[in-house]
């Protein structure tokens, strides 16, 4: 990876391991979340950074703090619910608060239900050309007809074969891993530095999870954005992660590598989702 360097980086527990630092797509920086009205800590002090063209896996159990950490890098936090410390930055610009705006365009998130995220009363076609309209203005983007070929074009790189007839089809016309597909051609419409993936493979057969797992890493690689993949099972950690950090009750406990991870993790919690992970027999923390 060109333009990078390495440094040890602590987690809160202590636990140290070498990270790429330089040129980070995302950096989060002391990230707090809180439940305004109550004063409940959700995360506390997230320090976490994505490279250009890796793959971050993010993993704990339910109520970790996975999904929040997302949706605060990505603004929609729920109602009541607010970042009160830390800053957040993509392609090295301010994302906190009201500056996400100027930076907004450069990430992009898929999320675990593709079909709860698409427009029941839209073609598939239709909603990848509004985002190529809205993201492409000075390309394909320019008018209408030469956004619907970027849509079917972007549907052909995401491996769907006759993009044309799926793009004329509605959401309910097509399987989840077909959705999964069409959200992805979405978010490469953004054409995003970041790419932020929750539980991407959920909702899938095995064998289509295997296949939107291959295309995430294909993209990473030939693109260069950043992923950041946020799981429960560290068996898709195991196949598709560079580094990965735990979160714990929403505190950030170990920050390593996927080979230390499962031959040396440091962190009491992390050593407990490794070993529940072999008991399962299937990766899952």
């Amino acid at each position: 990876m060109s333009g990078t360097t390495t440094s040890p980086t602590t987690g809160t527990a202590g636990t140290t391991s070498t990270t790429t630092t330089a040129h980070p797509v995302l950096a989060l920086e002391g990230l707090s979340v809180e439940v305004s009205r109550t004063g409940q800590s959700l995360l506390r002090d997230v320090s976490l950074t994505v490279a250009p063209g890796e793959i971050v896996g993010l993993v704990g159990e339910s109520g970790s703090g996975k999904s929040m950490t997302s949706l605060a890098v990505m603004g929609v936090l729920p109602d009541g619910i607010a970042v009160t410390g830390g800053r957040v930055l993509v392609d090295g610009a301010d994302a906190t608060g009201t500056a996400r705006r100027s930076v907004a365009h450069r990430f992009a998130m898929i999320f675990q239900n593709p079909k709860d995220s698409l427009n029941p009363l839209m073609r598939v076609g239709d909603q990848i050309a509004r985002m190529v309209r809205l993201h492409q203005a000075d390309g394909p983007g320019a008018d209408r007809k030469a956004a619907r070929a970027e849509a079917e074009r972007l549907l052909g790189r995401v491996h769907i074969t006759d993009p044309a007839r799926v793009a004329r089809a509605y959401p309910h016309q097509l399987s989840g891993g077909m959705c999964q597909r069409v959200m992805i051609a979405m978010a490469l419409a953004c054409r995003p530095a970041l790419l932020i993936a929750d539980e991407p493979t959920t909702a899938l057969d095995v064998t289509v999870q295997a296949q939107i797992l291959a295309l995430i890493a294909e993209l990473a690689d030939e693109t260069g954005c950043g992923v950041l993949l946020i799981t429960h099972d560290l068996g898709v950690v195991a196949e598709l992660c560079d580094r990965v950090a735990v979160l714990y009750r929403g505190d950030l406990v170990e920050t390593t590598g996927v080979v230390e991870l499962f031959e040396s993790p440091q962190h009491e919690y992390t050593r407990y989702l490794v070993t529940a992970g072999e008991e399962a027999g299937h990766g899952a923390a």
